[in-house]
């Protein structure tokens, strides 16, 4: 079979033994894994790091599996959701996909099963990365793909947040320095008060899924960096502004 390139895993499982047991076949393969007990957990983890597969299970403390699937599938289009539970009616399989999950699998589950599932999902969430730069046009606040057949419409602070990850040194930068900086790059002034955390938080979701919505073979726009912020994941090249002096 071919290799599965590394992912980040949340796996959402109240049974601990089970969780455990997936957790480390799954580190095993090369993967890093997250195991946690409910839909809460899966929010705190969202904030600090990207993950690629979500391993959902149905009956869960607070939010069901199903609704954890609608709200993840709603808000970060690119993610892979596997649905890995007991109940088997045609109801829960039909609701499964209905709430957005990818791969639907009953218990128990045989290790290269789900093994299966997360490779083919992992064409998806990490495909092949394209070599060719993308283009930002600063003024129009448009991003274009090598070949000009992507253009992804930008808000103007959504194009301040591509700039600054573009020109930052491992096209990295930190949420503080991002907050501070994306008002004074904002040529538009789109907004009155210097941005919050939240609010950066709030603009790079909806940011990833306009892309995930037109670029649907790329990789992920920007991923969270634990403890550092966060890092555009394609390669742009920022238009100079011809307004502006060499």
């Amino acid at each position: 079979m071919p290799d599965t390139p590394p992912l980040s895993i949340a796996i959402v499982e109240d049974d601990v033994i089970l969780r455990e047991e997936l957790g480390h076949f799954l580190q095993g393969m090369g993967h890093t894994v997250h195991e946690l007990v409910s839909g809460t957990a899966l929010d705190d983890i969202v904030q600090e790091t990207t993950i690629d597969i979500v391993i959902l299970d149905l009956n869960l403390p607070g939010e069901s599996g199903f609704e954890i699937a609608q709200r993840y599938r709603e808000d970060y289009p690119e993610l892979g959701i596997i649905i890995l539970s007991a109940r088997t009616a045609p109801l829960d399989r039909i609701g499964s996909y209905e709430q957005g999950a990818d791969i639907y699998i009953p218990k128990p589950c045989p290790p290269d099963e789900l093994l299966a599932a997360i490779r083919s999902l992992a064409r998806r969430v990490k495909p092949t990365q394209t070599t060719d730069s993308w283009q930002l046009d600063p003024i129009r606040h448009l991003l274009l793909n090598a070949n000009g057949t992507i253009t992804v419409q930008l808000l103007a602070v959504e194009s301040s947040i591509v700039a600054l990850l573009a020109r930052a040194p491992k096209h990295q930068m930190s949420a503080d320095d991002l907050c501070a900086l994306t008002v004074e790059n904002n040529s538009n002034r789109d907004t009155s008060e210097v941005i919050t955390r939240r609010a950066l938080e709030n603009k790079i979701s909806r940011l990833r899924k306009k892309f995930a919505q037109l670029a649907q073979n790329e990789p992920t726009l920007i991923r969270s960096v634990r403890g550092e912020g966060y890092q555009l994941c394609i390669p742009v090249n920022v238009l100079p502004d011809p307004g502006s002096k060499a």
